[in-house]
């Protein structure tokens, strides 16, 4: 909850390592606006709803030093079972390598890229002489440019009240 922040008007995620999470690398770190969809959809009333000290999503439990296995499996679940997409290829990680190539499709820099992903792309001189991009700047050049089309059924996804 902590993690979730408001950075010039605009609402990101600061991904580190605080806690009882860990990162893979100093590349990891990083700090990413939210797009304007989830906002719509309620996402940051509801971590505001959370107390101070709990994580966004309580019932994931740490499975070997890691929130993400539990989440993963639940989804690939969701994807086989409910969706009905059965290509083992398809898995939670596929949402970065879409979102990538669409970003690149739109011809987003590669040190953009590199950043909004967490990923080791810096050269010598970016990483001695430069700072890492302005959230305003992700939001701009990476997160505005993420339009998908989404399913009806989708649309009308909301915080629930219960």
């Amino acid at each position: 909850v902590e993690n979730v922040i408001q950075i010039d008007g605009l609402w990101a995620i600061e991904i580190d390592d605080n806690r009882d999470r860990t990162i893979k690398n100093e590349h990891s770190r990083r700090t990413i606006p939210l797009h304007p969809v989830l906002i719509d959809m309620g996402f940051v009333k509801y971590v505001q709803s959370l107390p101070k000290v709990s994580r966004v999503f309580p019932e994931l439990k740490k499975r070997s030093h890691k929130y993400s296995g539990e989440f993963s499996k639940r989804w690939g679940y969701f994807l086989r079972n409910k969706v009905m997409i059965l290509d083992k290829a398809k898995t939670f990680h596929s949402f970065r390598h879409t979102a990538t190539n669409h970003l690149y499709q739109k011809q987003v820099s590669e040190p953009l890229l590199e950043e909004f992903n967490g990923r080791a792309g810096h050269t010598e001189t970016t990483t001695r002489y430069t700072s890492k991009f302005r959230v305003k700047t992700l939001y701009d050049e990476c997160v505005l440019k993420l339009r998908f089309k989404i399913e009806p059924t989708l649309r009308g996804l909301k915080l629930s009240k219960s």
